[in-house]
């Protein structure tokens, strides 16, 4: 709803939102509504209040993410997102001034290119903000967890480098709401996160730098220049010249720089644009069918084949997903228990990519990453298979207390199986009571509460 906010009033919109749930409402009645809720004296209503006398009125959920998400874009036709006013719900949003007092969507910084960089609002004092949606893994555009929020809003990867520099700067900017440590920080609906203008500028200031120090060569130049002004001409004329050298070696030296440097920027974007192009449904089938024409068992597959084509970088995490899934549905094989008849010495490898370029599609919010691996996690437990301890291992060892806490969300439902049975079946000792504790704690430190076993 956040954003299929209609052009027109604020109490339009709301009445089609409640037509929407079947509640019968006119715009007259909303605006009853505000009247009501008003303090003696007060032309504005918090967002708050407003939502509770329309709860009330209406019996619906006060809860309502997407009642709270309308009246907030609604709140924020007169410019000021916290309360409603009578201009709010009665002028249309549409509206050229309004468009240009609240959150116009072209003079956002271009760091904010995420696919829920629509939700951004600016607050009170200026600041780019967004608000906790509730936590659904159906919704990939929600911003309801650490991942979400950096990959949703600014289009990385929270796991990347550029993506732990990003979470560092909303750290700095939120510090009563984020943990240094990601795996630690939990957010929840409603919290406004404080944004931060990651966008570089570093090009700009670099030239006009280098212009200043020009500057300030030359003109040091010339005050040596006169300052010699008593020597001998064979030796003002042999200073002239040097200085002439070592000129033209810094511009020259400083061409080719920027050379390489232009060079190799446009191949590194030449070389990602590549990389993003998302794979046909016959070209996803088709490396699938590669990839079981490689699994020959240990005798005869080449597991160094395997590794190769499992970290092809021309690969999406997410059409690597979208193959693994075709594999096991169509062959009914899963691809974890073939990776298990490899030879041991190579499996450690493999796992360790396999389970990272899943857990990266997991963090770009696509569902089928986490169903593929609660299945496989399945797979590698349950005693239909017996134990893959290498994927075991690595998936433990690579997923965030986010990641493990969506497929024990998952697992029951894609399984129909108990994630802590099928650990506790398959391993014992000390690797049971590890893998145990390490889903309680992540659970918790990413849901703030104790799991519920059916």
């Amino acid at each position: 709803m956040a954003g299929e906010i209609e052009q027109i009033s604020g109490a339009r919109n709301l009445v089609n939102f409640l037509q929407d749930k079947g509640i019968e409402a006119k715009e007259d009645d909303i605006n009853s509504v505000f009247t009501s809720s008003l303090e003696d004296g007060e032309d504005e209503v918090d967002n708050s209040v407003f939502i509770k006398a329309l709860s009330d009125n209406y019996n619906i959920d006060e809860d309502d993410v997407e009642l709270s998400e309308l009246v907030e874009l609604v709140s924020a036709t007169d410019g000021v997102l916290e309360s409603v006013s009578e201009k709010d719900l009665t002028q249309s949003t549409s509206d050229d001034k309004n468009a240009e007092d609240t959150n116009d969507k072209d003079t956002l910084p271009d760091c904010f290119v995420g696919k829920s960089a629509d939700k951004i609002q600016k607050d009170d004092d200026g600041n780019y903000v967004v608000n906790v949606d509730s936590f659904d893994i159906n919704k990939d555009d929600n911003i309801d967890c650490i991942s979400r929020l950096v990959y949703n809003i600014y289009g990385v990867s929270l796991y990347s480098d550029e993506g732990l520099e990003i979470y560092q700067k909303l750290v700095e900017a939120n510090p009563d709401i984020l943990n240094d440590d990601y795996n630690q920080a939990v957010i929840h609906p409603n919290q406004k996160i404080k944004l931060v203008d990651t966008t570089d500028k570093s090009d700009k200031s670099t030239q006009s730098d280098f212009v200043d120090e020009t500057n300030n060569t030359s003109e040091t130049d010339e005050s040596s220049e006169t300052s010699e002004t008593d020597e001998t001409s064979e030796t003002s004329e042999a200073d002239e010249a040097e200085a002439t050298d070592k000129t033209s070696e810094t511009d020259e030296t400083s061409e080719t720089s920027e050379a390489d440097e232009t060079s190799e920027t446009g191949e590194a974007e030449e070389e990602q644009n590549d990389s993003q192009i998302p794979l046909s449904s016959q070209e996803i089938e088709e490396y699938a069918d590669k990839l079981h024409g490689m699994m020959r068992g240990a005798l005869l597959s080449n597991p160094e084949e395997i590794k190769q084509t499992l970290s092809d970088e021309n690969i999406s995490a997410d059409d690597f997903v979208s193959i693994l899934s075709y594999y096991n549905s169509t062959y009914d094989d899963s691809i974890v228990q073939e990776i298990d008849k490899l030879p041991p010495w190579s499996k450690d490898e493999i796992c360790d990519t396999l389970t990272k370029k899943i857990l990266e599609s997991v963090h770009n919010g696509n569902e089928e990453a986490v169903q593929l691996l609660c299945n496989e996690l399945y797979n590698a437990t349950a005693d239909k298979w017996g134990t893959a301890d290498e994927f075991v291992e690595y998936l433990f060892k690579n997923a965030t207390d986010q990641d493990l806490a969506s497929i024990m969300d998952k697992y029951k439902e894609v399984n129909n199986s108990d994630i802590y049975t099928d650990i506790k079946n398959d391993f014992s000792g000390k690797k049971e009571d590890e893998y145990l504790q390490r889903l309680d704690e992540a659970y918790k430190n990413a849901r703030g509460k104790e799991f519920e076993q059916n």
